[in-house]
């Protein structure tokens, strides 16, 4: 029995094998669907005894990957500051949020980091189709949203918003 291509996906979407066409008419274009917007989510500052606690939202571009992504806490700053500004350069969209100290007296910490990862979340300037977050408690979000433990370790998108939220954060320590 022959063998039969079958279709791949790629990077954008799937590439389906295009409908024979009539003599004379004009090629096809191929339509590619839009890839899946997913923002990656983490915080810096919860354990500090001062000053607020940061968080970080990502969509990450799948046609520009970013090398070297982890969790941020097993990074040198250098690292992180190099990388700091290449996800920023490379990815669809960023956004980073604050809950201050008075916030964070108010609520206490883990519902301060709620609220950071909220605002995060909501100052993307694309709305993400699913949202991940490090950790075990999400945000209350419009979209789906899904917790995911260790994942700065193993999800990009998240690790780099684990980069992100420490970078601001260290830099707000340094003012």
């Amino acid at each position: 029995m022959p063998s039969r291509k079958s279709s791949r996906p790629e990077q954008l979407g799937l590439d389906w094998p295009e409908p024979p066409r009539t003599r004379g008419a004009p090629p096809r274009r191929r339509v590619r669907a839009l890839p899946a917007l997913v923002a990656g989510v983490d915080e810096a500052g919860r354990g500090p005894l001062a000053g607020p606690v940061v968080a970080a939202a990502v969509i990450l571009d799948e046609l520009q990957p970013v090398r070297g992504l982890a969790d941020s806490k097993t990074l040198t700053a250098a690292r992180r500051e190099r990388l700091y500004h290449e996800i920023c350069a490379k990815a669809l969209c960023v956004s980073i949020a604050e809950a201050s100290a008075e916030e964070i007296d108010r609520l206490n910490i883990l519902q301060a980091t709620l609220l950071a990862m909220q605002r995060a979340v909501q100052g993307l300037r694309l709305a993400p189709k699913q949202v991940l977050v490090d950790g075990n408690r999400v945000p209350a979000l419009t979209m789906p949203v899904q917790a995911v433990v260790g994942g700065d370790a193993t999800v990009a998108a998240i690790s780099a918003a684990s980069i992100l939220a420490k970078v601001h954060r260290d830099r707000l320590c340094l003012e």
